[in-house]
């Protein structure tokens, strides 16, 4: 018999407000209010650091990840705090303020990059300059006889266990819990919705999926939905075929569908892409992109395991390359009118 409360258990990416420990030893901070006080900020992250030296045996990694004002953007940049800047993005587009959205993280020193930051700075930049635009990329995954689905019916969760389990972790559970947290979503509101996901289909079986979190964060004055566009996985013997940029672009759909009338505007999407397995490209061909690296080199170090058949230590972690959906793709790639001839796509 599960439970209410166990049904809604998954393998999250996101979190939760406030501290939490998460997977691969890392203690981990969503802003719980907007941070406005330098030194408030400062104090608090070192704080969070200490507790991560004290108990190395358990913690490898400290993160803090919130929405700052130009003061505390300042103050990072001013002092010791800025080797610790691996991701900064002004979120004026989204909240119509100079606030900052900063990953404030410091590693044990023994969990180290596998390349260079100025390594993995060179080749992420070097992307193709011709993409296939969102929709006709969809229509041309139909064409080949796929299908597109926005939810997991019983008899797939094993297929979907197969692509996520050994891959990132999850468990037959949460999958299950994933497919449960679906079914509820549909009934909701749709701009009270939190999960979501898309898969490529052929016939019954499944060959590309993807899904995403909404974390709503405090702003200034209201709050910003940070959604993650995450797990995405291909069977093996389809990648490099395009299927993944097609099913992270209705994903895309699916969310900015569901935000039209949403009161805290337009979602932030984003994505950690793994930089091992170089999946920042599938991420650029839906349109995301890498904010400016001066700052920061918008590269989370030794975040998570991803076991992606890539020729490394099976104990090295994965660098993860941080991407967004800026506001100026959305209006090109995903108005209202394609997003809404994606969405009637899925089937």
């Amino acid at each position: 018999m599960i439970t209410s409360k166990e049904a809604e258990v998954i393998f999250s990416s996101t979190g939760k407000l406030g501290v939490s420990r998460r997977q691969y030893g890392r203690i981990y901070v969503n802003g719980t209010r907007y941070s406005a006080d330098p030194i408030e900020v400062e104090q608090n992250f070192r704080r969070l650091t200490a507790i991560g030296e004290k108990h190395q045996h358990k913690i490898g990694r400290s993160i803090f990840r919130g929405l700052v004002n130009e003061a505390v953007m300042q103050h990072i940049l001013d002092n010791d705090l800025r080797s610790c800047l691996e991701v900064v993005l002004p979120v004026a587009e989204f909240t119509g303020d100079s606030s900052w959205l900063v990953y404030l993280a410091r590693n044990r020193s023994e969990r180290g990059l596998i390349v260079s930051r100025e390594v993995m700075a060179d080749v992420i930049s070097k992307q193709k300059k011709e993409i296939i635009p969102p929709l006709e990329r969809v229509q041309s995954t139909l064409e080949r006889g796929y299908t597109f689905t926005d939810r997991i019916s019983e008899d797939q969760v094993s297929q979907v266990y197969a692509l996520w389990g050994d891959t990132f972790g999850w468990q037959y559970q949460e999958i299950d819990n994933l497919r449960r947290r679906l079914g509820v979503n549909r009934c909701k509101d749709p701009s009270e919705r939190d999960v979501w996901f898309t898969a490529i289909k052929d016939n019954g079986t499944i060959l590309s999926i993807a899904m995403a979190e909404r974390l709503s964060i405090p702003t200034a004055y209201g709050q910003l939905d940070l959604v993650e566009s995450t797990e995405w996985r291909t069977r093996d013997e389809y990648a490099g075929n395009g299927l993944m940029t097609a099913t992270v672009a209705v994903l895309n759909a699916q969310i900015l569908s569901d935000f039209q009338d949403n009161t805290n505007g337009l979602p932030l999407i984003y994505a950690e892409c793994n930089f091992q397995s170089r999946s920042d490209r599938v991420g650029h061909g839906a349109r995301f992109l890498i904010p400016e690296q001066v700052n920061a080199a918008q590269i989370l170090t030794q975040n998570v395991r991803v076991r992606d058949g890539q020729p490394l230590e099976d104990t090295k972690l994965r660098d993860f390359t941080f991407m967004y959906l800026p506001i100026e793709a959305i209006r090109m790639y995903y108005n209202p009118m394609q997003t809404e001839a994606i969405v009637q796509l899925v089937t």
